[in-house]
């Protein structure tokens, strides 16, 4: 069985979709919808296994019984082996008998075994709790358990001999899940770490159709919690086939399960930045290249979308002697703190749908902002747009907030849009009864929930507990240290970037001001280049309706650095494999790029297959 296979029922596609929920201002986001927990009966066993009491000393042959749980309720033979890794904790059943891990595990007839740590619970390699006892109490010692532990369940369990291997774990053995699979990946095929708090880099892997020596493919994570979805499908996996490549996504540290550190405090967000993530990236490469039969001299290439797709260009810039190649869909390489261009661009595509449609929406903004002038006129446009309390029209963070989000949607559906969708928004505008502002909120307003003030913005992204808001404090903190990207000036005069110094103030402290923000975005360009970067093997794509081309590549900047725009096609649409929906340019588009990174890998493998030949 292929390995993204055991994982149908999780992979759910990065979709770059952008969502006000219950009025909270998601900026630039990829979301995956709450999973169910569905009861299930099960049928237990429990049992030990000898294990070494240490695994790396061959003259120390003293053993001690580690416990573990069984549930064979629904297992085949030759279907998979689920471990659910214990922790600093007294195992029980629950674990393998209900839960997201056990519904997975139903789904592929698997068996399912709960580990027990060694020196936790009742699985004590020696009597005693002393100093000179505890030093075999490790992450390496606890680790060798595990893998002797699997390697005794395949050879002694019916039909397991060959099967393919999952590990979870929660928290501290969710970080045991996570270094499991990159210390032994001949041994755990997949890894689940969940809330692993110990920072290790995390990457899904798919091996499906890799032939030693043949290239490394890496989709680079952003702003999200990575799923297998992108190694599996889409236009990177059907040219990674092609070249017969192995495919990893990497997960961004402070996003989805990879935390250096246990908080997000403004001292512990100091080491989430662009630069830091560059050197894990490297360092993953560079481990994963020592570690892999037949990498060593492999072909490296990146891909990232949106953000990631900055990292990529700015990865191949920095460690060219590692990056080979990078793929940018819609990377946003250029920082600029204000950015009212991206409104501008959403107006643009709007009047494109409908002539009469921005007008309408103008007409609206205005009207808004005449009626918070007033008390009884904040009154009554907080209660049409289903504010969460009243606006307070004389205080300008309350307001410009308020503005702010009043047409945040209408963004997203550009940003994200699908043949038909914005004629379908102006449709739906133009056919409401009432004044405009009546008709935008008809459109505008949330269908549950209400829309949050800034004061109720400010302490829901103060909190600093992991976690607690979806990743956006720490996607804030990067906007407010390196990027800006504050989208402004929505369909009008109607708020300016000092509603985001002072969100940045607010959140961070008062030296995140309008001084640290700009001198931020001014340093990441000089240091990657703005938006004429020096680099070599680069293939960029942006669809023209997107807004955040604006801080894109745009144009090729030598033979070897190519940008492909397609008129009519939004963010990161590239990513899908060819499909017959695709418009011709878009077609064209994808088949280019395919061809250029083919050529530029048979480039890059007989330079090294002539210096070799030189060497011998």
């Amino acid at each position: 069985m292929k390995m993204w296979e055991l994982f149908g029922t999780l992979t759910l596609l990065l979709t770059s979709e952008t969502f006000l929920v219950e009025g909270k201002l998601s900026l630039f986001r990829h979301r995956l919808p709450p999973a169910e927990e569905p009861e299930i009966r099960a049928s237990i066993e429990w049992g030990t296994v000898t294990q070494r009491v240490d695994h790396f000393n061959v003259a120390d042959n003293r053993t001690w019984q580690m416990r573990y749980i069984q549930n064979n309720e629904f297992y085949e033979e030759g279907r998979p082996m689920f471990v659910f890794i214990g922790g600093e904790w007294n195992i029980t059943a629950g674990w393998i008998t209900s839960g997201l891990f056990v519904d997975i595990a139903r789904l592929h007839n698997a068996i399912l075994f709960h580990t027990e740590h060694r020196f936790y619970g009742n699985s004590y390699p020696i009597g005693d709790l002393t100093v000179d006892s505890l030093k075999y109490l490790s992450a390496d010692q606890a680790l060798a358990d595990l893998v002797y532990f699997i390697e005794y369940q395949k050879q002694n369990t019916p039909g397991l001999r060959n099967s393919t291997v999952i590990v979870e774990g929660s928290s501290y053995a969710g970080a045991l899940a996570t270094w499991a699979r990159i210390k032994y990946p001949h041994i755990v095929d997949i890894a689940y770490s969940s809330s692993g708090p110990l920072y290790a880099k995390a990457d899904f892997t798919d091996n499906e159709f890799y032939e030693e020596g043949r290239p490394m493919f890496v989709f680079i994570g952003g702003e999200w919690n990575i799923t297998a979805g992108w190694i599996t499908s889409g236009l990177f996996v059907d040219i990674a086939r092609l070249h017969n490549a192995i495919l990893f996504h990497t997960e961004h540290r402070f996003y989805g399960n990879s935390y250096p550190i246990g908080d997000l405090t403004t001292d512990s967000l100091k080491y989430l930045s662009v630069d830091q993530a560059l050197a894990d990236l490297a360092y993953f490469i560079d481990y994963q290249k020592k570690n892999i039969p037949g990498l060593r001299n492999s072909t490296v290439v990146v891909q990232g979308s949106s953000y990631a797709g900055a990292l990529a260009t700015w990865a191949r810039i920095k460690y060219p002697h590692l990056i080979d190649i990078a793929y940018s869909s819609s990377g946003t390489i250029y920082a600029k703190a204000d950015f009212p261009e991206y409104y501008e661009v959403v107006e643009e595509n709007l009047r494109l749908a409908s002539p009469t449609c921005p007008k309408l929406i103008r007409n609206a903004m205005a009207e808004i902002m005449e009626m918070l002038e007033t008390p009884e006129g904040s009154a009554n446009v907080s209660q049409l747009f289903r504010a969460c309390e009243v606006v307070n029209g004389s205080v300008e963070s309350d307001r410009s907030y308020f503005l702010s989000s009043v047409p945040f949607n209408l963004g997203t559906v550009v940003q994200y849009a699908q043949p038909g969708d914005l004629v379908a928004v102006c449709r739906f505008l133009e056919n409401q009864t009432g004044s405009d502002m009546e008709k935008l909120a008809k459109y505008a307003a949330p269908t549950s929930g209400c829309l949050d003030s800034y004061d109720d913005t400010v302490r829901s992204l103060s909190t600093t507990q992991m976690g607690t808001n979806d990743d956006l404090r720490q996607w804030m903190y990067q906007m407010c240290a390196e990027f800006g990207w504050f989208q402004t000036r929505a369909f009008g005069d109607t708020f300016t970037i000092d509603l985001y110094y002072q969100l940045c103030r607010d959140l961070f402290g008062a030296e995140f001001g309008s001084y640290t923000v700009n001198s931020g975005v001014e340093q990441t360009n000089l240091f990657y280049g703005g938006i004429k970067p020096k680099v070599t093997r680069l293939i960029t794509y942006h669809g023209w309706v997107d807004p955040f081309s604006r801080v894109g590549l745009l144009n090729d900047l030598n033979e070897n650095a190519i940008t492909i725009i397609v008129n009519g096609t939004s963010h990161s649409a590239d990513l899908y494999s060819i499909r017959d929906s695709d418009s011709e340019e878009m077609k064209q588009a994808k088949t280019r790029i395919m061809n250029t990174i083919t050529a530029w890998i048979i480039e890059k493998e007989e330079i090294i297959e002539f210096t070799t030949e030189k060497i011998q």
